[in-house]
């Protein structure tokens, strides 16, 4: 007699939910999600985020800058050009594959020093 085992069938997560953006600086965009709602029968091992300059219609041309293990819900890119306006969009992967959707921001962010933040910070260290 063989005994015989169903493994149960696995599909690619469906995209993570709720992508934001926690902070910006100069050069640098702090991003976080949430899983995604659909996780194909399979946990989620990590995440591909990728960006893109604003601006040059529905053909951009996205280039992956970070994957952040499933663990992961925030991540922050550097490298990006100070004062310039990008879009980002995230995919989640399991064992059978990557989502098919991307979560992507409502609008595009600027990798800047948001002023009002960094003289809020310098008043609170000279007052402490």
């Amino acid at each position: 007699m063989c005994d015989i085992t169903f493994l149960p069938q696995t599909e690619p997560p469906s995209a993570p939910q709720n992508p934001s953006v926690v902070k910006t600086d100069a050069g640098k965009v702090t991003l976080s999600w949430e899983p995604p709602d659909h996780d194909g029968g399979s946990s989620v091992t990590g995440y591909i985020i990728q960006t893109a300059p604003a601006g040059g219609g529905k053909k951009k041309k996205y280039d992956t800058v970070g994957k952040p293990n499933g663990n992961t819900f925030q991540y922050e890119v550097t490298g990006l050009k100070d004062g310039k306006e990008y879009v980002f969009r995230i995919k989640a992967e399991n064992p059978a594959g990557a989502s098919e959707e991307f979560a992507e921001l409502s609008k595009p962010v600027k990798a800047s020093l948001v002023i009002g933040e960094r003289q809020t910070k310098y008043f609170k260290l000279f007052i402490n």
